[in-house]
C-alpha cells in the first residue's frame, strides 16, 4: 500500500498528536466503513476526551434483515458493547442530536447515509467534518468503493471535509491520501484498507483542525 498527503502543506507533523487538546467528540456512523474511524477515535486518548455516537434508526426486520442491513448497525453495536453513549438520529425529530452537538467540541461524520442539515452542523463549536473513501470529487455519492473496482481503476483514496448542508460531499477538501490499486483489487480487499486509511486521515485532521479550517 502507497499512500501520499496531498494537502501536505496544510498538514502538521505527528508531534501534535500530543500537544492538542483533547475534545469531546459526536461520532455519526452506522456500518463497516464508520466502524474503523470511531475504533480508532476510541483508541486515541490524547486526541479525545470523551466519545459519543449518532446512529441512524434501525429499520431491520423480519425477512428484511440482510447482510446489508446487519452492516448497518455495526457502530450502533459496537458502542453498546463499550459501554458509549448512543443518539438515535430521527430525520423529523433531530432536537436530542442538535443538544448533544452542542455540547459536544467537536464532529466526524462517516458512512452516515443521511444530508446533515444546517441546524445540526450550525450547533457546533466548530466545524465537524467527513470522511469520504474516494479521491473527491470523483465518486461524490454513494458507493464509492464499488465505483472504482467495477471503473478499473488503478488508484484510489480517502477525503476528509467539511460537511455541505445541502450537498453531499461538497464541503471544504481538508485532506486527501491516495492508494494503488493491484490490478485484482475486490471490493472486499479495497474496503478495509481505505477504512482504514480514513480512520488515519480523521486523526490527523483532528490533531490540526484548527489550522485546516479557514
Amino acid at each position: 500500500m502507497h499512500t501520499r498527503l496531498l494537502v501536505s502543506t496544510r498538514i502538521r507533523s505527528r508531534r501534535l498528536y500530543s500537544t492538542a487538546k483533547p475534545r469531546k467528540i459526536l461520532f455519526f456512523g452506522s456500518g463497516d466503513v464508520a466502524l474503523e474511524t470511531v475504533k480508532l477515535l476510541h483508541e486515541r486518548k490524547d486526541l479525545v476526551s470523551s466519545l459519543s455516537v449518532v446512529c441512524p434508526e434501525e429499520k431491520i426486520s423480519g425477512s428484511d434483515a440482510g447482510l446489508d442491513s446487519a452492516k448497518g448497525i455495526l457502530v450502533r453495536k459496537w458502542a453498546t458493547k463499550n459501554n458509549m453513549p448512543i443518539h438515535t438520529y430521527v430525520k423529523d425529530r433531530i432536537d436530542p442530536v442538535v443538544e448533544a452537538a452542542a455540547q459536544s467540541d467537536f464532529g466526524v461524520v462517516v458512512d452516515f447515509g443521511y444530508l446533515i442539515p444546517r441546524r445540526l452542523l450550525d450547533a457546533f463549536p466548530s466545524p465537524p467534518v467527513l470522511m469520504h473513501p474516494s479521491l473527491l470529487p470523483k465518486y461524490r455519492g454513494a458507493a464509492p468503493i464499488e465505483h472504482a473496482i467495477m471503473k478499473g481503476d488503478s488508484v484510489s483514496g480517502v477525503s476528509v471535509l467539511t460537511l455541505h448542508p445541502s450537498k453531499f460531499d461538497a464541503g471544504q477538501v481538508l485532506a486527501q491520501k491516495t492508494l494503488e490499486m493491484a490490478s485484482n483489487e475486490t471490493i472486499k480487499d479495497l474496503r478495509p484498507k481505505l477504512s482504514r486509511l480514513g480512520a488515519e486521515t480523521v486523526v490527523e485532521v483532528l490533531g490540526d483542525h484548527d489550522h485546516l479550517i479557514r
